[in-house]
């Protein structure tokens, strides 16, 4: 097994795939705070005498640090998981070695798998708040 994939083949990135790696995490970013943002003003609307100014799970990537596991898929594809941390990582070697998990942390820590063949992202993970 490929942590985080259940199979695959290890292989590179070039810099124009970081390219396009960067471009599809920002596309899930957007698409996300955009549910977010009605998810906000749905709970905000059944609670007008306690209302929230954001859910917690709105996400950004400036300034987050960065880890890329790029695989070839049992299909031929190449598929990145996309770690991303707004403290440096846990240990010293987090270039080189995966971020344990972690517990809680909110949307300091999130991460997704992105298909560069496809164009596409999927499971698209925010830590919860303890």
């Amino acid at each position: 097994m490929l942590y985080p994939f259940e199979n695959g083949e290890p292989t590179d990135l070039s810099l124009a795939e970081i390219k396009n790696v960067e471009e599809i995490l920002e596309r899930a970013v957007k698409e996300n705070n955009e549910l977010q943002k009605e998810a906000l003003k749905n709970r905000n609307a059944e609670n007008p005498e306690n209302k929230w100014t954001e859910t917690g799970f709105e996400l950004e990537t400036e300034n987050y640090y960065r880890q890329y596991v790029p695989i070839i898929n049992g299909k031929g594809e190449k598929e990145v998981w996309v770690n991303l941390s707004c403290r440096e990582f846990h240990t010293k070697n987090w270039r080189s070695e995966l971020l344990p998990p972690v517990a809680d942390g909110g949307n300091c820590y999130f991460n997704l798998k992105i298909n560069l063949t496809q164009k596409s992202y999927r499971d698209l993970r925010i830590n919860s708040h303890a």
